[in-house]
C-alpha cells in the first residue's frame, strides 16, 4: 500500500539549531492559538525542551503564556493513570485549537498515536528520528515445537505477507489482555508473550517473523518432528530463537495539521529508508526551517576538526571486537583492562591527556559515573545522546560505543528495503558516533574556534565523519592498537602448536623402552606430513620442553638419560 500523508522533512547538520528553531516556531505569533505535540526520544531531552520552551513563551506572551503539559513518567500529574493514558487524555480532552501544547517521549507517543482521536487539531514535531524498527528475540527453548506451540496460542505467521505476525484466529481479544500486562485477565501462562503482544496489537506497528533457514525449517516442520529438521526431536537440543522486527509504519501519521520529522543527517536514518523505499513516502521541506535559519555546522567547524580512529585499519567495530581479550584476541572477555574496549579508552584518555573530553561507550562495560574505571577527564555521555546541550563546554570526543545490527537484523533491513550493507551500517552510525561528537563545544550558539579533536572507534566512523567536516584533518589511526585479525590468525597457529605438541607428546610416551632416539622429521613425516614448517618446529620445540623422559637435540627426540648431564652434549649411541 503506498500512502501520501503531508510529511516533512528537516534534515541539517548535527548542533544546527533545529530545536531552537522548532521552539522559536511554537512560540511565533501566528501559530499562538495552535496546538503542538512535540515529541523527543529521551526524558533529558523533553525536559531540557520544556525548559527553554517555557523560558521563550513567558518572553514572549509573560503570565499569559501558553498551556504547556510536559508529561513523562517523572512529571506525572496523576499517579493512577500510566503516563500513555495522562498523555491522551490531555491530547484528546482539547476542543478546537487552543493553543495546548504537549511534550512527550517518542514511546508515549507511539503508543498512543493510533488513539489520538481529533489529529487535524494538532502540529507534531518529531524531534531526532527514531529508530523505526525494533528487534524482539522470541526463545522457543530446547524443545522447539513445544516453543513454537505456545507462540501459536496467541500469533500466526502470514507467509503470503512478508511473515507477518497477526493474532491466531480468534484470539484477538486474548493477545489484547496480554499486551495491556492484566495478568489476571490473560492468565500467567501468557505472561512471556507480554512484549510481542504489545507490538502486534499496536496498529500503528507492523510485525514480521525473520525467515533465517533455521526458523524456515521449524515452520515447514510444523506438526512432524524429524521432517525437515531432524534435530527438532532432540530434547537436549541447543536453545533456538525466532528473531521478529517490529516496525512502525507512517499510516498513522496521516491526518495531523503538520508532522514535521527533525534530525541530523534524516535522509541517511533508518526511518527514511523505510518509509521511503517500502512505504513510498515523499518528505517535503518546511518553510519554517529553511536552510537560511539553520546553520551548516559542517562548513562552519570542519576546518576546527581533527578525526582520528582507534582499532587498527584492519578490523571493524562491533560489539565483538570490542569485548576481545588485547592481548589474545580471544572473545567474550569480561575481566576489566583486558578488553579491547579498555585499552581504547585509555588510549583516549592518554590522547587528552590533562583535558576533559567527551566519553560514549556502551553500557555494560562500567564505564558509568563513578565507576574507578571511568578516567579523571573522560566525561561519560549516554549512548543515545540526541540533542543534549549540557556536554557543550567539551571540545573534544572519543565517540566509541556501538549500535551495529547483528547479521540476521542486518540482513532483514538489506532484504526489505534494498540498502546495501554500507548504507545500513551508516543509519546506524547516525544514533551513535554522529550524535556524540554533536554533544560537543561543535553546537555551541556562539561559533568556536577551539581545535576539537574526535576519536572514533572504527576506521569506518572515523571516515564517515571526516567527509562530513568539510576541511577536517585526517589523523589515521590514534594509538597502537594491534590488529585483531592478525592477533586471531597468531591464536589459531598457537592453539594449533599446542595440540601437535600434545600429539608429539602423547606419540613420544607409547615408543617402545629401547628407542632412545627418533628423528623429528620422521615424528613430521607420521604424525602432520602436511603441516606447515615453521608451526611443526615451534610445536617440537614445546613439546622437547615439556616431557620429562625426552627432550629436543638438533633435529632429533633424545631420551634424557642419554644425555651427559655435566657437559648438556647429548651421548649418542655408536
Amino acid at each position: 500500500m503506498v500512502l501520501r500523508p503531508s510529511l516533512y522533512a528537516v534534515s541539517t547538520s548535527v548542533g544546527s539549531g533545529k530545536t531552537r528553531a522548532a521552539i522559536e516556531y511554537i512560540a511565533s505569533p501566528e501559530v499562538s492559538t495552535q496546538n503542538f505535540i512535540y515529541v523527543a526520544p529521551t526524558i533529558r531531552l523533553v525536559n531540557q525542551t520544556a525548559d527553554n520552551l517555557r523560558k521563550r513563551l513567558d518572553a514572549a506572551y509573560g503570565s499569559a503564556a501558553r498551556n504547556l503539559h510536559l508529561i513523562h513518567s517523572e512529571s506525572r500529574h496523576n499517579d493512577d493513570l500510566p503516563t500513555s493514558a495522562e498523555t491522551l487524555a490531555v491530547i484528546n480532552e482539547a476542543i478546537g485549537n487552543i493553543g495546548k501544547i504537549v511534550i512527550v517521549t517518542t514511546k508515549t507517543f507511539l503508543t498512543i498515536l493510533p488513539e489520538i482521536a481529533k489529529k487535524h487539531q494538532w502540529r507534531v514535531i518529531m524531534d531526532e528520528a527514531f529508530a523505526p524498527v525494533e528487534f524482539l528475540n522470541f526463545y522457543l527453548g530446547n524443545k522447539v515445537m513445544e516453543g513454537l506451540s505456545y507462540f501459536k496460542e496467541a500469533f500466526t505467521v502470514d507467509r503470503d505477507d512478508n511473515n507477518r505476525i497477526l493474532p491466531a484466529e480468534g484470539k484477538a481479544g486474548r493477545v489484547r489482555e496480554i499486551a495491556s500486562g492484566n495478568i489476571k485477565r490473560s492468565g500467567q501462562r501468557y505472561k512471556g508473550l507480554q512484549p510481542f503482544a504489545a507490538a502486534v496489537a499496536n496498529p500503528a506497528v507492523r510485525c514480521e517473523l525473520v525467515l533465517t533457514s533455521k526458523v524456515k525449517a521449524i515452520l515447514d516442520s510444523d506438526g512432524d518432528d524429524t521432517q525437515g529438521y531432524p534435530a527438532l526431536a532432540v530434547d537436549n537440543q541447543a536453545e533456538s530463537v525466532m528473531l521478529i522486527a517490529s516496525y512502525v509504519t507512517p499510516e498513522h501519521f496521516q491526518g495531523f495539521d503538520e508532522a514535521i520529522f527533525m534530525s541530523a543527517l534524516f535522509e541517511h536514518t533508518m526511518l527514511y529508508h523505510l518509509w521511503t523505499r517500502v512505504f513510498g513516502i515523499r518528505f517535503m521541506s518546511h518553510p519554517r526551517f529553511s536552510k537560511g535559519r539553520l546553520r551548516d555546522i559542517h562548513r562552519e567547524q570542519g576546518k576546527y576538526v581533527a578525526i582520528g580512529h582507534l582499532l587498527h585499519p584492519d578490523d571493524r567495530s562491533s560489539k565483538y571486537n570490542l569485548s576481545r581479550n588485547i592481548f589474545t584476541g580471544a572473545p567474550d572477555e569480561r575481566e576489566p583492562g583486558q578488553r579491547v574496549i579498555d585499552k581504547m579508552v585509555s588510549i583516549s584518555s592518554q590522547y587528552f591527556e590533562g583535558v576533559p573530553y567527551l566519553l560514549q561507550v556502551n553500557n555494560g562495560y562500567d564505564y558509568e559515573e563513578g565507576s574507578s574505571l571511568l578516567p579523571p577527564n573522560g566525561v561519560r555521555i549516554p549512548t543515545l545522546s540526541h540533542g543534549l546541550n549540557e556536554f557543550q563546554d567539551c571540545n573534544h570526543v572519543a565517540a566509541l560505543a556501538i549500535t551495529n545490527p547483528i547479521p540476521q537484523e542486518a540482513e532483514w533491513i538489506m532484504a526489505r528495503t534494498g540498502l546495501s550493507f554500507e548504507e545500513t551500517q551508516m543509519a546506524y552510525r547516525i544514533h551513535t558516533t554522529y550524535q556524540a561528537v554533536g554533544r560537543s563545544s561543535i553546537r555551541k550558539a556562539t561559533p568556536s574556534d577551539d581545535m576539537k579533536v574526535f576519536l572514533a572507534s572504527g576506521y569506518q566512523e572515523a571516515w564517515m565523519l571526516h567527509q562530513r567536516f568539510v576541511g577536517s584533518q585526517w589523523l589515521g589511526q590514534v594509538g597502537d592498537m594491534p590488529s585483531l585479525r592478525q592477533l586471531s590468525a597468531e591464536g589459531r597457529e598457537g592453539g594449533l602448536i599446542m595440540d601437535l605438541a600434545s600429539l608429539i607428546l602423547e606419540h613420544l610416551g607409547s615408543l617402545p623402552a629401547d628407542t632412545d632416539s627418533i628423528s623429528s622429521r620422521a615424528l613430521k613425516a607420521k604424525l602432520a606430513p602436511e603441516c606447515k614448517g615453521r608451526t611443526w618446529s615451534s610445536a617440537a620445540a614445546l613439546a622437547g620442553q615439556n616431557c620429562w623422559e625426552w627432550t629436543k637435540a638438533g633435529q632429533s627426540f633424545i631420551r634424557r638419560d642419554q644425555c651427559d648431564p655435566s657437559s648438556g652434549e647429548v651421548a649418542l649411541a655408536a
